[in-house]
C-alpha cells in the first residue's frame, strides 16, 4: 500500500481472517504484540490506508471493510513460510497473466513467483477460448512452478490445482464445489473457475523445467457482471456463499492449498490427491458431447484415467479414452 507508514500485516491479516469478531483492545495489542497506545496508532494507520473498521464502546473492534485491490505485500506477508508466493506481482492491467510468467519463467529464480492482475485483456482458457473478468472482481493469477518433464506432468499440475482450488473455496463458501474435467470448478453445473496449464520452455523429457498454472477465479461477481451469453452458466463464491467474498484472504488460500497439492504430488500423499479429485469429480456417469481433430463424439463417461484421459463409453458401446490436451467438450 501507498502513503502513511507501512502497514502492519500482522494486524491486518489477523482481522481479515476472523471478520465477523470483534476484538477487545487488550486481547488484541496482546496478539499483535503491542502496547495499547501503539495498537490505537496501528489501527488509525490502516484506516488511513482503506480498511474500514467498526469501533464498539462494549466490545472492541472487527474489521468492516477491506480496500479494493490486492495488496502484494499482504500477499508476501501470509506466504512467508513458503516457496511459493515468496515473490508476488500485482498489475492494474496486464493482456495476461500467463504470458508475463511464461516471460519470467527462463530463470530457475522464477520458482514460485506469482503473478496477479486486477484486469486482463486477453486472458485465456484451453484451446483458445477467452476467459472473461470484472475488473477488481475476481482473481487472476499466475504461478511459476519448477518441476521435473514427464509425460503426466501437465495432467498431474492441472490435477494437483484442481483439488487445491476446490479445498481453498469450500470453507469460504460453506460447500463442495465440483470438478468438471479437464479444467473446470463448478458449483452445481454452473462455473466458478478455469485452469490452464503451460510449458514455458522446451527441453528433455526428464529435465526439470517451468511451467505456468493460470488459475481464473469469480469471486465478487454479480449476475449481472456476466455477459449474457454465459451468464446461465457462470457463477461466483459471492453468488454462492450469499455475501462479498474478502479476495486477499481468497488469494492467499488458493496458494496455500496450492503449494501443499504440489508438494503431495512429490511424496506419499500423491494418491490421496488423486482420491480427492476423484471424489470431486462429478464426471462420471455424465452424458457429454467432444470435438478431437475435427470429429465430434457423443457418449456416457465412464472414468478418468490416471493419465487424467477422460474415458468415454461410445453410443455404439465402445470405451474409447479422451488426451484432454486434445479435445473440446461441446
Amino acid at each position: 500500500m501507498t502513503g502513511g507508514r507501512p502497514v502492519n500485516y500482522r494486524l491486518t491479516w489477523l482481522l481479515r481472517r476472523d471478520r465477523q469478531r470483534y476484538w477487545a483492545l487488550d486481547a488484541l495489542a496482546a496478539e499483535v504484540g503491542l502496547g495499547l497506545a501503539q495498537l490505537h496508532g496501528e489501527l488509525a494507520e490502516i484506516e488511513r490506508q482503506g480498511f474500514v473498521l467498526d469501533h464498539h464502546p462494549l466490545y472492541g473492534v472487527r474489521l468492516d471493510g477491506v480496500p479494493p485491490v490486492i495488496d502484494r505485500d499482504e500477499i508476501m506477508f501470509a506466504m512467508a513460510s513458503g516457496r511459493l508466493g515468496r515473490t508476488v506481482r500485482v498489475y492494474e492491467q496486464t493482456a495476461s497473466t500467463n504470458d508475463l510468467a511464461l516471460r519470467a519463467a527462463a530463470s530457475p529464480s522464477s520458482d514460485g513467483l506469482v503473478i496477479v492482475a486486477e484486469r486482463q485483456t486477453a486472458g485465456r482458457g484451453r484451446r483458445g477460448s477467452r476467459w472473461f473478468d470484472a475488473a477488481g472482481k475476481g482473481l487472476l493469477v499466475s504461478v511459476v512452478h519448477w518441476a521435473m518433464a514427464g509425460p503426466d506432468i501437465a495432467g498431474d499440475l492441472m490435477l494437483a490445482t484442481s483439488v487445491a482450488v476446490c479445498r481453498a473455496v469450500e470453507p469460504l463458501v460453506g460447500r463442495s464445489p465440483q470438478i468438471k474435467w479437464p479444467n473446470d470448478i463448478e458449483f452445481q453445473r454452473r462455473k466458478a473457475a478455469g485452469i490452464l496449464v503451460e510449458s514455458a520452455a522446451a527441453g528433455d523429457a526428464d529435465a526439470r523445467r517451468p511451467f505456468v498454472i493460470g488459475i481464473g477465479l469469480n469471486v465478487n461477481h454479480q449476475e449481472r457482471d456476466f455477459p449474457t451469453d454465459i451468464a446461465s452458466r457462470a457463477t461466483s463464491l459471492r453468488l454462492e456463499a450469499g455475501g462479498t467474498v474478502d479476495r486477499c484472504v481468497v488469494l492467499a488460500d488458493v496458494l496455500t492449498a496450492l503449494r501443499d497439492a504440489l508438494e503431495s504430488l512429490q511424496g506419499p500423499e500423491r494418491q490421496g490427491l488423486r482420491s480427492a479429485y476423484d471424489a470431486r469429480s462429478d464426471m462420471v456417469g455424465r452424458n457429454v458431447t467432444l470435438s478431437e481433430a475435427g470429429q465430434t463424439f457423443a457418449g456416457t463417461v465412464e472414468a478418468i484415467s490416471p493419465h487424467y484421459a477422460l474415458v468415454l463409453r461410445l453410443q455404439n458401446g465402445h470405451l474409447r479414452s479422451f488426451d484432454a490436451s486434445r479435445v473440446r467438450l461441446l
